[in-house]
C-alpha cells in the first residue's frame, strides 16, 4: 500500500458508473497511505485495513480492486492478487 503514496493514478471511468459518466481517463494522486494491518480470517483469506488520503474525485474502491485494469496502478495490480472492498469509511474531507 505504501507504494501508492505520491503516485498518480490513471482511472478510466469505472464500469459501475459508466452508464452515467463520460468514458475518459482521470488522473488522481494518492497523497498519503498508512501501513496496513493484516489478519487472516476464519476462511483463510487475508484481510487488510489501511487508510488512503487521495485527491478529490478519486475512485477509492477502484484504487483497491483495479476495476478490470481500468485503474492503474491499483493495490491489486501491485500485489498481484484479487482484492475486494469489504467496507469503506470516509474519515475526513480536507479543504487543501
Amino acid at each position: 500500500m505504501t507504494n501508492l503514496q505520491g503516485c498518480t493514478l490513471a482511472q478510466r471511468t469505472p464500469e459501475r458508473v459508466a452508464h452515467r459518466r463520460a468514458d475518459k481517463i482521470r488522473k488522481r494522486k494518492v497523497l498519503e497511505t498508512s501501513n496496513p494491518s493484516i489478519e487472516v480470517d476464519a476462511d483463510g483469506n487475508m484481510v487488510a485495513e489501511f487508510s488512503l488520503r487521495c485527491e478529490s474525485g478519486t475512485y477509492v474502491k477502484e484504487t483497491v480492486h483495479g476495476d478490470s485494469g481500468r485503474t492503474q496502478p491499483s493495490i491489486a495490480s501491485l500485489i498481484k492478487a484479487k482484492c475486494t472492498v469489504e467496507w469503506l469509511d470516509v474519515a475526513d474531507i480536507h479543504a487543501d
